[in-house]
C-alpha cells in the first residue's frame, strides 16, 4: 500500500533528488513560466511546487508525492521514447539523397547500430509520413503505408 498524505517536506526531499541531476536546476530555471529560478534554493521551490501541484490531481496514486512523480517521469520517458523512434525513421527513411548513416544516428541517440535498425517499424514511418507529408525515399525498405491510424496503447 501507498501512503495517501504527504508531508510538505516530502515534495522538498524529491526536489533535492531531482535537482541532484546535472541540468535540473538550469532546466527548471528555464522553463518556469514565472519568475527565473536564480539560485538553487529557488529552483527546488519551484520544482517542489510543480510536484505538489502534479500530485493534487487524484490519479491512480492518488496524492503519493513518490509515485505520482515516479509514473509522471515513466510517461515522459514513454513520449520521449517515441519520438526517438520517429525521428530514427525520418532520418532512415525520409532524408535525401540517402538515409543517415545508421553509426551517427546510434551515437547520437545513445543506441547500438543493431538497436537503430529495429528501434522503429511500420506504425513510426506512418506516424512520421502523416505529420510532414513526405513519402518515404525511394531504395530505403519501406511499408506500404496504412490509412487507418494504428492506435497506440503502450
Amino acid at each position: 500500500m501507498f501512503a495517501t498524505i504527504a508531508i510538505v517536506e516530502d515534495f522538498q526531499v524529491l526536489a533535492d533528488i531531482l535537482l541532484f541531476a546535472e541540468g535540473w536546476f538550469e532546466q527548471a530555471a528555464e522553463s518556469a513560466s514565472t519568475a527565473p529560478a536564480d539560485s538553487p534554493g529557488e529552483a527546488r521551490a519551484l520544482v517542489a511546487e510543480r510536484l505538489r501541484a502534479a500530485a493534487e490531481v487524484a490519479g491512480f496514486y492518488g496524492h503519493d508525492p513518490l509515485l505520482t512523480t515516479l509514473a509522471g517521469l515513466r510517461r515522459q520517458r514513454h513520449d520521449l521514447d517515441a519520438a526517438m523512434r520517429r525521428l530514427l525513421a525520418y532520418g532512415r527513411e525520409f532524408t535525401r539523397p540517402r538515409p543517415y548513416r545508421l553509426a551517427d544516428l546510434a551515437d547520437a541517440s545513445g543506441m547500438s547500430i543493431s538497436g537503430v535498425r529495429t528501434a522503429y517499424d511500420d506504425h513510426e514511418i506512418q506516424q512520421v509520413a502523416q505529420a510532414t507529408g513526405l513519402t518515404p525515399s525511394d531504395g530505403q525498405k519501406h511499408p506500404t503505408l496504412p490509412t487507418e491510424p494504428h492506435n497506440d496503447q503502450d
